[in-house]
């Protein structure tokens, strides 16, 4: 075996959303354990972006047609830095965390392109797994998560939904859906990193919004989704507490915020955090109201009650590995039935509190199997080569 330390190469990452980077950032620092690099695609993020994270970048795909499997690494001890990339035959696994990319909410996406080149690591020979992650429904979108199902060595479901629809999808495809596991979101004992000059928002009540929620549940009708934070806004004022507006992935969310602000006045908005950030801030909070899935997990994995605004199968099923179900609630249902779930997680943050912290021990244990699998599948893959 060669003295190198191991490449994965890690798809699906996204420097634009929070919750990406805190996948990214867990990968890398578990392959770290292990004695692997992690390997991004040239197309993802800039070459600081990658460098922040400390990452090795794969060579653009123009070099890849050109010589796709040559011996191009020697050139990297006469090159520049900036110019000096992973060429294919040195990588040895690929890992996608995509998080929720293979559904029919996501048709707009090239999903056949992104799983043919999954497939073709898989055809030369690479260990191909998705780590956890949500899938499906696939009414529109069977071809490409077909193709993932006959690629993948390893494909994690993050929930029973997603566990379902893919063993439907193989069991229609004539395939025996081996390589299909589950195990939840593997961000959790990720730690924060507190952020400088917001020590005065610690107890105090964020809210999180997404801008899917208003754009596929309620049909792009702002107002109606601004009816309904406008709601909490009062009623956490109401409760003594202080809300404020927490942007946990770009624009669109901090749209939504500063439209609530004129609605609420007085409302502070917080943006521009790194995912640490994020994290550490989330779990100062009193109760947390979210509808981005990281802020949930965060919030969930530090023992933070929270209210969860669900627009995929992939947010009640985190309540429930939290025992907590009973507070993800529907964005399209009436305001004021919605204030008042709230208002019975507030008048039960304790007792809720208790509750997320016994079941974490159940979802650390099963995200430890899950990376003691992975530990297995890239010994493998170092073993043979």
């Amino acid at each position: 075996m060669s003295s190198k330390r191991p490449l994965a190469l890690v798809v699906g990452a996204n420097f634009e959303n929070q919750g990406a980077n805190l996948m990214l950032l867990r990968v890398r620092d578990k392959l770290a354990e292990w004695g692997w690099d992690v390997v991004l695609d040239y197309s993802t993020g800039t070459p600081e972006q990658r460098a922040q994270y400390g990452v090795r970048t794969l060579a653009p795909r123009k070099v890849e047609r050109n010589a796709p499997w040559a011996d191009l690494s020697v050139l990297n001890g006469v090159l520049p830095s900036r110019l000096r990339f992973v060429y294919p035959r040195e990588i040895s696994a690929v890992l996608d965390i995509s998080g929720f990319r293979y559904a029919d909410q996501w048709t707009r996406l090239n999903l056949e392109g992104s799983a043919r080149r999954l497939e073709a690591w898989s055809q030369r020979g690479r260990a191909v797994v998705m780590l956890p992650q949500a899938f499906g429904p696939f009414e529109e979108t069977a071809d490409p998560a077909r193709t993932l199902l006959g690629s993948c060595a390893v494909i994690y479901a993050r929930d029973p939904d997603s566990y379902r629809y893919l063993s439907e999808l193989a069991t229609a495809s004539g395939l025996d859906g081996a390589n299909i596991r589950q195990s939840p979101d593997f961000t959790a004992e990720q730690a924060g990193r507190a952020p400088a000059g917001l020590q005065h928002l610690a107890g105090a009540v964020p809210l999180v919004p997404n801008w899917n929620i208003r754009e596929r549940l309620l049909g792009n009708d702002t107002d109606a989704y601004l009816d309904v934070l406008e709601a909490f806004v009062t009623e956490v004022r109401a409760a003594g507490l202080t809300p404020y507006g927490l942007s946990h992935e770009g624009d669109r969310d901090l749209a939504i915020l500063t439209a609530l602000r004129e609605r609420t006045g007085d409302l502070e908005l917080v943006s521009g955090l790194r995912e640490l950030e994020l994290k550490a801030l989330i779990g100062s909070a009193h109760v947390v109201v979210s509808g981005r899935f990281h802020a949930v997990s965060s919030a969930l994995a530090q023992s933070v009650p929270t209210l969860v605004h669900s627009w995929s199968h992939k947010y009640a099923w985190m309540g429930a590995d939290y025992g907590v179900r009973e507070f993800v609630v529907d964005p399209a249902r009436p305001a004021h039935e919605q204030v008042e779930v709230l208002r019975g997680l507030l008048a039960r943050r304790e007792e809720v509190s208790q509750t997320i912290r016994a079941a974490s021990e159940t979802v650390e244990a099963s995200v430890a199997r899950m990376w003691d699998d992975l530990d297995g599948i890239l010994r493998s893959v170092t073993a043979a080569r």
